[in-house]
C-alpha cells in the first residue's frame, strides 16, 4: 500500500510524477502528472493528470485541491568501507574512518548520490565464480548450468 504524504509546495512537480490530489469537497483523485503549470507569482499553480479512470486528463488548480505524493523510502548510505558506484556512475571510495571520497568531485558528500552500489575486487567474484563452477562441473547438464553462471555473471546475455 502506498503511503502519501502532503506536498505544499506545487512547484516541485514534474511531468511523469504520480499524484493524489483531494478536493475542499473530500472529492480524490490519483493519476500521473502530463501538464504543469507554475505562475509568475508563486501564488498560481495548476497541473493536468491523467486519472486511469477518467476518459481525459483533469485540470488542478491549488486554490481548490491538496496536493499528496508518494513517500520515498529513507535511503541506506552504506557503512562498510570499500568502492560504490552512485547512480550517475561516478565512483566514491569510503575509508574504513568513515569518510566518502568522490573521485571526480572530492568535497562532495554522498547524501544526495544515493542509492549506491558496492564494487568487489576482481579477486572476490573470481572466487565467487569458481565456487559455483566446482558446484556443477561434474554434474550431469553441466553445460546448462555453466550458461547459467556466465548469465549470473555477465559474461553471456540472456
Amino acid at each position: 500500500m502506498t503511503e502519501w504524504i502532503t506536498q505544499d509546495d506545487w512547484s516541485t512537480v514534474k511531468v511523469g510524477d504520480q499524484v493524489r490530489v483531494t478536493h475542499e469537497s473530500g472529492d480524490e483523485l490519483k493519476g500521473y502528472v502530463d501538464w504543469v503549470f507554475n505562475g509568475l507569482d508563486d501564488d498560481v499553480h495548476r497541473i493536468q493528470i491523467e486519472v486511469p479512470s477518467l476518459p481525459e486528463s483533469v485540470e488542478i488548480r491549488d486554490s481548490e485541491w491538496f496536493l499528496s505524493v508518494p513517500a520515498k523510502p529513507a535511503v541506506v548510505i552504506p557503512a562498510e568501507p570499500g568502492w560504490y558506484l552512485d547512480p550517475q556512475q561516478d565512483i566514491w571510495k569510503l575509508n574504513a574512518a568513515g569518510d566518502w571520497h568522490c573521485l571526480l568531485s572530492p568535497n562532495d558528500t554522498p547524501d544526495n548520490y544515493a542509492p549506491f552500489t558496492r564494487l568487489e575486487p576482481v579477486a572476490v567474484t573470481a572466487k565467487k565464480v569458481l565456487d559455483d563452477v566446482s558446484k556443477y562441473a561434474w554434474a550431469d547438464g553441466f553445460m546448462p548450468q555453466l550458461r547459467a553462471l556466465g548469465i549470473k555473471y555477465g559474461s553471456i546475455d540472456e
